[in-house]
Protein backbone atom coordinates (compact mmCIF):
# COMPACT_ATOMS: atom_id res chain seq x y z
CA UNK A 1 0.00 0.00 0.00
CA UNK A 2 1.00 3.51 -0.80
CA UNK A 3 2.50 5.45 2.47
CA UNK A 4 0.15 7.30 4.61
CA UNK A 5 -3.10 6.19 6.20
CA UNK A 6 -5.57 4.20 3.97
CA UNK A 7 -9.00 3.99 5.01
CA UNK A 8 -10.96 1.57 3.01
CA UNK A 9 -14.75 0.81 2.59
CA UNK A 10 -15.44 -3.20 1.83
CA UNK A 11 -19.17 -3.83 1.23
CA UNK A 12 -20.59 -7.12 2.42
CA UNK A 13 -18.97 -9.30 5.04
CA UNK A 14 -19.38 -13.06 3.32
CA UNK A 15 -16.40 -14.92 2.30
CA UNK A 16 -15.34 -12.17 -0.37
CA UNK A 17 -15.64 -9.50 2.33
CA UNK A 18 -13.97 -10.90 5.10
CA UNK A 19 -10.97 -12.09 2.86
CA UNK A 20 -10.64 -8.52 1.41
CA UNK A 21 -10.87 -6.73 4.96
CA UNK A 22 -8.11 -8.81 6.36
CA UNK A 23 -5.77 -8.72 3.75
CA UNK A 24 -5.80 -4.88 3.66
CA UNK A 25 -6.13 -4.74 7.58
CA UNK A 26 -2.69 -6.61 7.02
CA UNK A 27 -1.18 -4.13 4.77
CA UNK A 28 -1.72 -1.33 7.27
CA UNK A 29 -5.27 -0.26 5.73
CA UNK A 30 -7.64 1.28 8.62
CA UNK A 31 -10.93 -1.03 7.22
CA UNK A 32 -14.59 -0.19 7.95
CA UNK A 33 -17.04 -2.67 6.71
CA UNK A 34 -20.96 -2.08 5.27
CA UNK A 35 -22.98 -5.19 5.16
CA UNK A 36 -26.93 -5.43 5.16
CA UNK A 37 -26.13 -8.84 7.24
CA UNK A 38 -24.09 -10.50 9.66
CA UNK A 39 -22.14 -14.54 9.31
CA UNK A 40 -24.30 -16.58 9.64
CA UNK A 41 -26.71 -15.05 8.08
CA UNK A 42 -24.72 -13.94 4.96
CA UNK A 43 -24.95 -16.03 1.58
CA UNK A 44 -21.58 -17.47 1.66
CA UNK A 45 -22.16 -18.29 5.25
CA UNK A 46 -22.42 -21.88 3.57
CA UNK A 47 -19.64 -21.84 1.14
CA UNK A 48 -17.09 -24.46 0.70
CA UNK A 49 -14.18 -23.98 -1.06
CA UNK A 50 -11.24 -26.57 -1.96
CA UNK A 51 -7.32 -25.61 -1.50
CA UNK A 52 -6.25 -27.16 -4.51
CA UNK A 53 -3.38 -25.24 -5.59
CA UNK A 54 -1.69 -27.14 -8.52
CA UNK A 55 -5.13 -26.78 -10.31
CA UNK A 56 -4.24 -25.64 -13.83
CA UNK A 57 -2.94 -22.54 -12.39
CA UNK A 58 -0.90 -21.74 -15.75
CA UNK A 59 -0.48 -23.36 -19.12
CA UNK A 60 3.33 -24.83 -19.49
CA UNK A 61 4.02 -22.47 -22.40
CA UNK A 62 2.79 -19.69 -20.73
CA UNK A 63 4.97 -19.06 -17.29
CA UNK A 64 8.24 -17.15 -17.11
CA UNK A 65 11.22 -19.24 -15.69
CA UNK A 66 10.48 -17.28 -12.38
CA UNK A 67 6.78 -18.39 -12.09
CA UNK A 68 7.70 -21.47 -10.19
CA UNK A 69 9.18 -20.44 -7.50
CA UNK A 70 6.83 -17.57 -7.15
CA UNK A 71 3.42 -20.24 -7.29
CA UNK A 72 5.81 -21.75 -4.56
CA UNK A 73 5.74 -18.72 -2.28
CA UNK A 74 1.71 -18.00 -3.01
CA UNK A 75 0.94 -21.64 -2.17
CA UNK A 76 2.68 -21.72 0.94
CA UNK A 77 1.77 -18.59 1.94
CA UNK A 78 -1.78 -19.37 1.09
CA UNK A 79 -1.81 -22.81 3.13
CA UNK A 80 -0.37 -21.42 6.64
CA UNK A 81 -3.35 -18.80 6.04
CA UNK A 82 -5.66 -21.64 5.91
CA UNK A 83 -4.16 -23.13 8.48
CA UNK A 84 -4.25 -19.72 10.83
CA UNK A 85 -7.90 -20.28 11.09
CA UNK A 86 -7.92 -24.30 12.25
CA UNK A 87 -9.60 -24.17 15.78
CA UNK A 88 -11.22 -20.25 15.36
CA UNK A 89 -14.85 -19.73 17.02
CA UNK A 90 -17.07 -20.90 14.72
CA UNK A 91 -14.87 -23.14 12.71
CA UNK A 92 -13.92 -21.12 9.79
CA UNK A 93 -11.73 -23.52 8.20
CA UNK A 94 -11.60 -27.67 8.65
CA UNK A 95 -9.15 -30.00 6.84
CA UNK A 96 -11.38 -33.07 5.04
CA UNK A 97 -9.83 -35.78 4.01
CA UNK A 98 -10.94 -36.86 0.50
CA UNK A 99 -10.02 -40.23 -1.30
CA UNK A 100 -10.36 -41.22 -5.01
CA UNK A 101 -10.20 -44.88 -5.97
CA UNK A 102 -8.87 -45.49 -9.38
CA UNK A 103 -7.66 -48.10 -11.55
CA UNK A 104 -4.49 -45.83 -12.81
CA UNK A 105 -2.51 -43.65 -11.02
CA UNK A 106 -3.01 -39.83 -10.58
CA UNK A 107 -0.33 -39.07 -13.25
CA UNK A 108 -2.72 -40.90 -15.77
CA UNK A 109 -5.73 -39.39 -15.13
CA UNK A 110 -4.43 -36.25 -15.80
CA UNK A 111 -3.03 -37.29 -19.26
CA UNK A 112 -5.51 -36.95 -22.15
CA UNK A 113 -8.09 -38.97 -22.82
CA UNK A 114 -7.76 -41.85 -25.43
CA UNK A 115 -8.14 -41.07 -28.55
CA UNK A 116 -8.04 -37.38 -28.26
CA UNK A 117 -5.67 -35.56 -30.35
CA UNK A 118 -2.96 -33.67 -29.33
CA UNK A 119 -3.24 -30.23 -30.63
CA UNK A 120 -6.81 -29.80 -28.79
CA UNK A 121 -5.15 -31.12 -25.29
CA UNK A 122 -4.19 -28.09 -23.27
CA UNK A 123 -0.74 -28.49 -21.43
CA UNK A 124 -0.75 -27.41 -17.69
CA UNK A 125 2.22 -26.94 -15.75
CA UNK A 126 2.37 -28.77 -13.00
CA UNK A 127 4.27 -27.86 -9.96
CA UNK A 128 2.81 -29.84 -6.77
CA UNK A 129 6.72 -31.43 -6.27
CA UNK A 130 7.44 -28.15 -5.02
CA UNK A 131 5.03 -28.70 -2.36
CA UNK A 132 5.20 -32.09 -1.54
CA UNK A 133 5.54 -31.75 1.89
CA UNK A 134 1.76 -29.58 2.30
CA UNK A 135 0.50 -32.56 0.51
CA UNK A 136 -1.09 -36.23 1.94
CA UNK A 137 1.07 -38.94 0.16
CA UNK A 138 -0.12 -41.22 -2.37
CA UNK A 139 -0.26 -44.80 -1.42
CA UNK A 140 -0.56 -47.71 -4.28
CA UNK A 141 -2.10 -50.58 -3.84
CA UNK A 142 -0.90 -54.39 -4.83
CA UNK A 143 -0.34 -54.97 -8.93
CA UNK A 144 -3.85 -55.30 -10.09
CA UNK A 145 -5.61 -53.01 -7.33
CA UNK A 146 -6.78 -49.81 -7.65
CA UNK A 147 -4.44 -47.02 -6.64
CA UNK A 148 -5.31 -44.91 -3.24
CA UNK A 149 -4.85 -40.98 -3.50
CA UNK A 150 -5.49 -38.95 -0.66
CA UNK A 151 -4.87 -36.14 -2.71
CA UNK A 152 -4.98 -32.42 -1.00
CA UNK A 153 -7.69 -30.95 -0.93
CA UNK A 154 -8.60 -28.64 1.81
CA UNK A 155 -12.46 -27.27 2.52
CA UNK A 156 -14.28 -24.77 4.54
CA UNK A 157 -17.43 -26.95 5.56
CA UNK A 158 -20.24 -26.14 7.32
CA UNK A 159 -23.21 -28.56 7.51
CA UNK A 160 -26.36 -27.18 7.13
CA UNK A 161 -28.91 -26.14 10.49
Amino acid sequence: MAVGEQNVAVIGCGALGLTSAILLQRAGAKVTIYAKERPPEVRSARATGSWTPDSRIALTNSVTPDFPALWEKMCRTSFHTYESYLGMAGNPVEWIDRYILSDSSPAARRAAPAGAADETRLDFASYQDRVADLNAALSGLAAGEPSVSNEICKEKFEPDV
